[in-house]
């Protein structure tokens, strides 16, 4: 996807749709990373929840 976007970013059309383009890209990734970052928290927050009911100890909550 990203490869697909430099291709057009570089053989696209006037300097404005190539920036424009670019920064669309640099967006995406961006949130890309957020949004990863954000289930990560939330999959190891109902993880440690789901232990606790259980019982058991989670080791990593001091």
């Amino acid at each position: 996807m990203i490869k697909f976007i430099y291709c057009l970013a570089l053989y696209g059309g006037s300097i404005y749709v190539k920036s424009a383009i670019m920064l669309s890209a640099i967006l995406l990734a961006f949130l890309q990373v957020i949004i990863g970052e954000y289930l990560y928290c939330l999959i190891s927050r109902e993880r440690s929840s789901i232990f606790l009911s259980f019982g058991v100890e989670d080791k990593n909550a001091s």
